[in-house]
C-alpha cells in the first residue's frame, strides 16, 4: 500500500471512529436484555432499558417516592363499589419519536391494548385494572376494580405509545433504539449515545473497564472484585444503599421451622456484622427487614439487625422444647437438621458455606445444595426446600408485603412460598389496603413490617448497596435504589471526547 493511500484509509478510519464515539458512553451488563417489546420484559435489564426507549405516566424517584413522569400531577380516589380511580395531568408538548403529540387518546389506546395482551406476563399485573376514560384534552383516569397500592406503582410498567399503518410502534421515551443484537444494545438521546456491552463474566467485565473498552460497570459483581476494582487507579465507585433485600427464607410448614423460636435460634446464630465486613467487602447494609433505610424510613423497624449471640440460639432452643443429646437437638423422635438450597453462584455458595460452622456452632447440621438457576428457581417457587437463600429485587413499595407473605399470596397466586401465615400480620395488612387516611394506612404498613420481623418470617441479611464501577471520564452520577437506568438521564461524562488525532 502507498504511503498515500495508506494515509487516506488512516485519516477515513479516524474519522469513522470520532464521528460514532463522541458523546459515546459504553456500559457493561451481565446479560443481554431478553425482550425489548414492553408487554414481555420481565428480567431487570429489559425493563430498565425500557425506562429510557419508553414514557410512563410514573415511577419512582431517588428518594422512593412515586413521581410524574408523562404528567404534572395525579390524585387517587375511591369512587363507587370500592374502585380505586388515578386522575392524571398530562404534561404539554409530549412527544412520540416521530414528532406527534402525546394526547389522552394515545393513554386510553395504550391501556386498552395493554389489557388485550392476555398472554404476556407483565399484563398481568394489570388484573385490577379496568380501563381509561378520557376527562379533558390534558386529563385521563385510570379505574381499577379494587385499591391496592401496586395500582399506582406498577403504572411505571405501563408504557405509552401508538403504532403507525404497518403496526410498528411508536415510542415516546427520552431515547431511541438505534440496535439491538445479542451481545450489544445500542441507544440515542439528544445528548448521548449508550452502547450497552453484554459481558456475562465479572473478571472479562473488570478488565474491559481496566483497559478502556467500556467507560462503566452498571451492574452487581462480587463484593472481592469491586473491592479490587476500587483500589485501582482512575477508576471510582458510585453507591448508595439499596432497596434490594437478601434473606434467607424458613419453610413454614417444616416440623422445626414452623416454630418462631427456632427462626429466631437460627437468625442469632449467623455473625452478619463479620460476614458483611470480610466477605460482603461492606457492599451491604445490615437488614433489620424488608425495608432498607433507602425507603425513609417509612416502613423500618423499630429492632436493630438481630445481633450474633450463640448462647442465646440455644436458650431459645431448649425454650422451644428440644433435648441436646449426642452433640444434636432432638424433638418429638427428630433430629434437628436442615438443608440450606442457593443458586450455584460463586459468591452465593461461598456466603453459604461459610454458614455451615456457625450453625454447627449451636449444634444445628447444615447442608448446602447449590443448584442451577433454573433448578433452584423452580423448587424456590414450589416451596421445596427447608432454608432457601434468596434476593428481592426493584419492589419500590409495601405491597411487597402482600405478594410475599399474604395468605392470598401462597402459590401458584404470588410468592409467598415459604407458606407463611399470621393473623396478626393479616390484620394489620388489611386495615392498611383499607383505610383512606394515608397516615393511619402507613402506620398500619409499619406495624405489618414489624409483625413480620418480630416473627422472623425471612431470616434477615443486609441489603446490597448499589454500586456502579466507572473510570475518571464518568464525572457525575446519581443512582437510584433500585439501580434503574434512569440515572443515564442526568449522567455527565466526557468518555471518548479526548483529542486522539495522529
Amino acid at each position: 500500500m502507498s504511503r498515500y493511500l495508506y494515509s487516506i484509509v488512516l485519516i477515513t478510519a479516524f474519522v469513522s471512529i470520532r464521528s460514532l464515539s463522541a458523546g459515546t458512553l459504553h456500559v457493561a451488563i451481565g446479560s443481554s436484555p431478553n425482550n425489548l417489546d414492553p408487554y414481555y420484559a420481565t428480567d431487570a435489564n429489559s425493563q430498565d432499558i425500557n425506562r429510557l426507549l419508553h414514557l410512563s405516566l410514573v415511577d419512582s424517584t431517588r428518594s422512593m417516592k412515586t413521581e410524574c413522569r408523562a404528567c404534572v400531577n395525579f390524585k387517587e380516589s375511591r369512587i363507587a363499589n370500592g374502585q380505586h380511580k388515578i386522575t392524571f395531568t398530562l404534561k404539554e408538548n409530549l412527544r412520540f419519536h416521530d414528532g406527534s403529540k402525546v394526547t389522552p387518546q394515545n393513554i386510553k389506546e395504550s391501556v386498552e391494548r395493554l389489557l388485550l395482551q392476555d398472554k404476556a406476563p407483565i399484563p398481568g399485573l394489570f388484573n385490577e385494572l379496568v380501563g381509561c376514560n378520557i376527562i379533558s384534552e390534558d386529563q385521563v383516569a385510570l379505574i381499577y376494580k379494587n385499591y391496592r397500592p401496586e395500582n399506582l406503582t406498577n403504572l411505571s410498567l405501563l408504557k405509552i405509545e401508538k403504532f403507525n399503518s404497518d403496526n410498528k410502534r411508536i415510542p415516546a421515551g427520552s431515547y431511541k433504539l438505534v440496535s439491538k443484537s445479542e451481545n450489544e444494545v445500542v441507544v440515542k438521546s439528544e445528548s448521548q449515545t449508550i452502547v450497552f456491552k453484554v459481558v456475562g463474566d465479572e473478571t472479562t467485565m473488570a478488565l474491559k473497564l481496566m483497559n478502556g473498552e467500556v467507560d462503566l460497570i452498571a451492574t452487581t459483581i462480587s463484593p472481592r472484585k469491586t473491592n479490587w476494582l476500587a483500589e485501582q487507579e482512575n477508576i471510582k465507585v458510585f453507591e448508595r444503599e439499596g432497596t434490594n433485600y437478601v434473606y434467607i427464607s424458613p419453610q413454614h410448614r417444616h416440623p422445626d421451622l414452623q416454630n418462631v423460636l427456632v427462626r429466631k435460634a437460627l437468625s442469632h446464630a449467623i455473625p452478619r456484622a463479620d460476614l458483611a465486613k470480610y466477605k460482603q467487602k461492606d457492599t451491604v447494609a445490615l437488614a433489620q427487614g424488608m425495608f432498607s433505610s433507602a425507603f425513609n424510613g417509612l416502613y423500618l423497624s423499630e429492632r436493630e439487625a438481630v445481633d450474633y449471640d450463640p448462647s442465646k440460639s440455644r436458650e431459645l432452643l431448649i425454650k422451644a422444647g428440644y433435648d441436646f443429646k449426642g452433640e444434636l437437638w432432638h424433638k418429638d423422635g427428630r433430629q434437628l437438621s436442615l438443608t440450606l438450597k442457593i443458586s450455584n453462584k460463586k459468591h452465593i455458595i461461598e456466603l453459604a458455606k461459610a454458614l455451615v460452622p456457625y450453625f454447627a456452632k449451636i449444634g444445628v447440621p447444615l447442608r448446602v445444595q447449590p443448584a442451577e438457576w433454573g433448578t433452584f428457581y423452580r423448587d424456590l417457587k414450589a416451596g421445596n426446600f427447608d432454608l432457601a437463600l434468596g434476593q428481592w429485587i426493584g419492589f419500590v413499595g409495601p405491597d411487597q408485603m402482600g405478594f410475599t407473605f399474604s395468605r392470598d399470596s401462597f402459590p401458584p397466586n404470588g410468592a409467598n412460598r415459604g407458606f407463611y401465615y399470621d393473623e396478626e400480620f393479616e390484620k394489620y395488612y388489611s386495615l392498611a389496603l383499607n383505610d383512606q387516611d394515608s397516615r393511619k394506612s402507613e402506620l398500619y404498613y409499619r406495624q405489618a413490617n414489624q409483625r413480620l420481623i418480630d416473627d422472623e418470617a425471612y431470616i434477615s441479611l443486609w441489603h446490597p448497596k448499589i454500586m456502579w464501577i466507572a473510570n475518571d471520564c464518568v464525572k457525575s452520577l446519581e443512582l437510584y435504589p433500585t439501580g434503574n437506568f434512569l440515572a443515564f438521564e442526568t449522567l455527565e461524562h466526557q468518555c471518548l471526547k479526548k483529542n486522539t488525532t495522529p
